[in-house]
């Protein structure tokens, strides 16, 4: 009937759409992993590492290069990121873990993490240039897991994509970024001591299939995983996905290859009644099961949150 053959044409034109949209959302993260994994270098070491950084810029040109490289605004920022990267033990340590020990990849990864911040310095994000993203209570902290890492918990439904494009689709991505960057500084200055990695509880209430046909929002998309990735290699624990709604798994099939396989084995579909199995229920909202009041949106300076983040520790339970 004509009714048929007009159905089968909508899902015949659906499928081609998402394997377009599949081609089209591409990470270079992803190139790089194709190249390591077909790497035979014996394993780098961290003292490796420095040096073939350190091969790359010497002290007589360095500001030079950094100029050449970020622009004479951002040179002295470079200078000053490269230093404390250069000299963070664990740090270096999770690139080579990231990259496989890759010599050459991590070096590269290396200076990819310093031409970023030197242009975004996470650390130092005031909340007025995120305006529409912070008051949104999309992401906040919630407290600490059973085995003592900092917990964030982002919800969809209160993630509007569409307020981030007032100013045009490049400055609300900007924006996000700058969110993204917040709120993962935000976690790591949060972390008790000894502990190096956090758990994002993820709420997929609210999710519309449309958003996987909207250019903002896979630019968004692609941005969180390069943030995610590329500038914090290593710090993810698990993220736990509640509340998925149906036609979720269109989008998480266009989402799951841009991920590395080891950031995707870390991310769990979760009954809310599960949750407890890691958060504890005085530590758990009661929104997800638990006992705890709803957790404050962030609005303040970074060094003010994480402040009041280290003297509000919720209690834990030993396990």
């Amino acid at each position: 009937s004509a009714v048929a053959t007009a159905a089968v044409a909508q899902v015949v034109r659906f499928e081609s759409k998402i394997s377009y949209l599949t081609l089209q959302i591409s990470s270079p993260f992803k190139r790089k992993e194709k190249r390591m994994t077909q790497s035979e270098a014996e394993k780098c070491t961290t003292p490796q590492l420095r040096e073939s950084i350190s091969r790359r810029v010497t002290a007589d040109d360095e500001y030079e290069y950094w100029q050449e490289t970020v622009g004479t605004d951002n040179a002295k920022e470079a200078m000053q990121v490269y230093s404390t990267l250069l000299n963070d033990e664990a740090h270096l340590q999770r690139l080579l873990v990231a990259r496989k020990h890759d010599e050459v990849l991590s070096t590269d990864l290396f200076f990819e993490q310093v031409r970023f911040r030197a242009r975004y310095r996470p650390t130092e994000i005031d909340p007025k240039t995120i305006p529409t993203a912070l008051p949104s209570g999309a992401w906040r902290l919630c407290g600490y897991s059973r085995d003592g890492h900092i917990i964030s918990n982002y919800k969809l439904s209160c993630w509007d994509p569409h307020a981030y494009s007032k100013d045009g689709q490049e400055d609300g991505v900007e924006e996000y970024v700058r969110y993204v960057l917040y709120m993962i500084e935000l976690m790591i200055g949060s972390m008790k001591p000894g502990q190096e990695k956090f758990v994002v509880l993820f709420d997929l209430s609210g999710f519309s299939i449309r958003w996987v046909f909207q250019n903002n929002v896979r630019a968004m998309i692609r941005k969180l995983i390069y943030v995610a990735q590329a500038q914090y290699p290593e710090r993810l624990h698990q993220a736990l996905l509640v509340n998925a709604p149906l036609g979720f798994e269109t989008a998480w099939a266009l989402i799951k290859p841009l991920l590395d396989e080891k950031t995707a084995g870390k991310i769990h579909f979760c009954h809310p009644k599960d949750i407890t199995n890691d958060i504890a229920p005085e530590v758990l909202s009661i929104e997800y099961g638990g006992t705890h009041p709803e957790y404050a949106i962030p609005s303040r300076s970074l060094d003010e949150e994480i402040d009041e983040s280290l003297h509000d520790d919720p209690v834990t339970e030993e396990t």
